[in-house]
């Protein structure tokens, strides 16, 4: 019978958006990358930002894997060369891996709201692909 896991062993909020943040960057090398691949190895990259959106994870203050894909903080990890957000690729996979478009933070606001922001109010490439799947 499997041991329980406790709430002192789960990683904090803090880990949990880290680790977000380096998944995006692994997403966003792996799009780079897919021109190389095969049919196969892009199903397994398509079939692993599913399951990364399969397992809800959320960051600091509640946010989204697709809300960190739409904004500028997410670059600071800076793990690989030429990785900048926000990225309209990572949104356009994370879209179509079943991502929630209009998910909310604990500040209420959407993936649309973050991106508008990030654009200082104005349509960007990512708020162009987040309106006609839905987003509010």
């Amino acid at each position: 019978m499997p041991s329980r896991i406790t709430d002192s062993q789960l990683p904090s909020e803090s880990h949990v958006h880290y680790m977000l943040q380096v998944g995006l960057h692994l997403i966003l090398v792996g799009i780079k990358t897919q021109e190389q691949a095969g049919q196969r190895e892009r199903q397994k990259f398509s079939q692993s930002v599913e399951k990364l959106v399969k397992m809800n994870f959320l960051g600091e203050g509640g946010t989204s894997p697709l809300q960190m894909a739409c904004t500028s903080d997410t670059t600071e990890l800076f793990i690989y060369k030429g990785c900048t957000f926000p990225a309209p690729d990572v949104v356009k996979a994370l879209l179509s891996a079943g991502t929630d478009v209009n998910a909310k933070d604990e500040e209420g606001k959407t993936a649309l709201q973050v991106a508008r922001e990030e654009s200082e109010g104005s349509d960007s490439e990512v708020t162009k692909i987040l309106l006609p799947a839905g987003a509010r």
